[in-house]
């Protein structure tokens, strides 16, 4: 398992899983060029991302590229996740 911090955002790395296994449901918090880059990777891996960031606009230009799914809003608020 690796760690890395970027643009705010903690990610957790973990070793490859075997094609055609499982899809993961990963939820990312900023819509902003790390986040984006984040997004883009794990969709072509099919997995099932859901977005959250307070830029509707900024999610809507990513939903229009990527299949997944937004959600606007402050992803400091417990009930926004």
């Amino acid at each position: 398992r690796f760690r890395a911090a970027a643009g705010g955002i903690q990610l957790r790395f973990f070793p490859a899983r075997p094609a055609g296994r499982f899809r993961l449901r990963i939820v990312i918090l900023g819509a902003g060029q790390v986040g984006s880059s984040v997004a883009e990777n794990l969709v072509s891996e099919a997995n099932d991302i859901t977005v959250v960031d307070t830029d509707a606009a900024r999610l809507r230009k990513l939903q229009d590229r990527l299949d997944l799914r937004t959600v606007v809003g402050n992803a400091g608020h417990p009930e926004i996740l």
